[in-house]
C-alpha cells in the first residue's frame, strides 16, 4: 500500500486529504518560493550596487520567474506520482469506472461490477489545496462535474485534465474511520457528493452529485491498486 493511501486511511479527522503525496509537492513549491525570495534581494542587491535602479528591478524580476519555473517544474514531478485507486461505493460494493470504458470527453462515470480493468483505476493526484485530481487510468481524462454544475443531480463525467477547474479536483472527507469509508466532495461546491442515484444496486447506474447525506450510496472505500 502507497505512503498517500496509508496516511489517508489513517486520518480519523473530518476533512481526510491523502497528504503524503501533497506533502511532496507543497514542499517543493515553498523551496522555490523560498528561492524566488532569496534570488530577488541578491539581484536587487547587485543591481543596486552598480547604482541603476531599473537594472534591480529587472534582475530581480528575471530571478523571479526563473524560481517560479522551478516551482511549477518540482510541484508537475510530484503531481505524476499520484496512486492509483479503486473508488468502491459501500451501497453496493460497485466500483466508479466510465461508461463503456470510453475515452471520449463526456462519457459517463458509472458504477459496475469491480473488475481489474483500468476504466475502474483512477490517479489521484494531489494538488496544492490538499484536493486531488482524479484521473482515468484508461482514457487519461479526470473525473468531474457536468459544466461545473451546482445542482443536485449533476452529472459526473470524465473530461480533459486542463485548466485546473475546481470542477476537477475532489476532497476525500473521512466520515466512518472504523470501515474507512469518504465521501467524495467537489471542490466547487462542497456541500455536494458524489452519490449513486437511489443508492441502487445495477451494474451501470450514473454517478450524480448529491447533497450530502452520509448515506451508503455516498460512502466510498479507497482501495490500493498494487
Amino acid at each position: 500500500m502507497s505512503r498517500t493511501i496509508r496516511a489517508a486511511l489513517a486520518i480519523a479527522c473530518s476533512v481526510a486529504a491523502l497528504t503524503v503525496g501533497a506533502t511532496t509537492a507543497h514542499a517543493s513549491g515553498d523551496d522555490a518560493a523560498r528561492a524566488t525570495a532569496k534570488d530577488a534581494r541578491e539581484a536587487a542587491a547587485k543591481a543596486t550596487g552598480k547604482g541603476s535602479a531599473e537594472d534591480a528591478a529587472n534582475k530581480a524580476a528575471e530571478a523571479a520567474r526563473e524560481a517560479a519555473n522551478r516551482a511549477r517544474t518540482a510541484s508537475d514531478a510530484a503531481s505524476d506520482k499520484g496512486d492509483t485507486v479503486r473508488l468502491q461505493v459501500a451501497s453496493s460494493g460497485k466500483c466508479l469506472g466510465v461508461d463503456s470504458a470510453s475515452k471520449d470527453n463526456g462519457a459517463a462515470a458509472l458504477q459496475w461490477t469491480c473488475n481489474e480493468g483500468k476504466a475502474q483505476q483512477w490517479r489521484a493526484i494531489p494538488t496544492v489545496d490538499s484536493s486531488f485530481v482524479l484521473r482515468n487510468e484508461h482514457s487519461n481524462k479526470c473525473l468531474e462535474v457536468e459544466n461545473s454544475g451546482t445542482q443536485a443531480g449533476a452529472r459526473v463525467q470524465q473530461w480533459g485534465c486542463t485548466g485546473g477547474g475546481a470542477q476537477l479536483r475532489w476532497r476525500m472527507v473521512l466520515v466512518d474511520p472504523v470501515n474507512k469509508l469518504y465521501q467524495l466532495r467537489p471542490m466547487h461546491t462542497p456541500d455536494r457528493c458524489v452519490d449513486i442515484d437511489h443508492g441502487k444496486k445495477d451494474d451501470g447506474v450514473k454517478a450524480q452529485q448529491w447533497y450530502c447525506n452520509q448515506t451508503d450510496a455516498q460512502l466510498w472505500r479507497i482501495l490500493p491498486v498494487a
